[in-house]
């Protein structure tokens, strides 16, 4: 897998052996093409990273930090050994091994990131994309027009979408959906 825009574009990643599914190039170059003016000095957040490609994509385009939340040990080893092979500052990025809702609705700090990735594993939607974004309205994760940005499986026909999200994308790239909400 390659970075495709920025600072790094072209360098590959590691993708973990097993377990994951990481968002393709064609998916993220979507992404990162509506959001790009919002990339800059951006703090960011990504949920279920994986192999790190939503999160190492926005620091290659100029965001000024990512958090990286991961559950698997194996996959956040290869999503630290990612940062060491981009050459990133420590000041960069922040890995932390645990699950995304724990960590979404238990914030203590007050991060309110500006942009959130969401790419759970496909196998537990619908259920993982409303409890997430329930645990990042309890855990005061949001702030007026935080952007999140879900990956979820194409096949799903009905999600619900909680009151103060507004959604400004919805489309299909193959087996994966892009859904781009606003909070309100």
């Amino acid at each position: 897998m390659r970075i495709t825009g920025g600072e790094f574009r072209g360098r590959k990643i590691n993708v973990p052996a097993k377990g994951t599914r990481p968002a393709t190039d064609r998916v993220r170059e979507a992404v990162f093409s509506s959001i790009l003016p919002l990339i800059a000095e951006a703090e960011v957040l990504d949920l279920y990273a994986g192999s790190g490609s939503y999160g190492f994509e926005a620091l290659s385009r100029g965001a000024k930090h990512c958090t990286f939340i991961e559950a698997h040990r194996h996959a956040m080893k290869t999503l630290e050994g990612n940062a060491q092979l981009l050459k990133l500052k420590s000041t960069d990025y922040k890995c932390i091994t645990m699950d995304a809702l724990p960590f979404c609705s238990q914030n203590r700090n007050g991060f309110q990131p500006d942009i959130i990735f969401v790419d759970p594993p496909f196998d537990t939607l619908p259920e993982s994309f409303e409890n997430t974004l329930r645990a990042l309205e309890k855990g005061a994760m949001l702030r007026e027009d935080s952007i999140i940005v879900f990956e979820v499986d194409s096949g799903i026909k009905s999600l619900e979408i909680p009151e103060r999200f507004e959604v400004l994308r919805d489309k299909k790239y193959g087996t994966s959906r892009l859904m781009m909400m606003r909070f309100i």
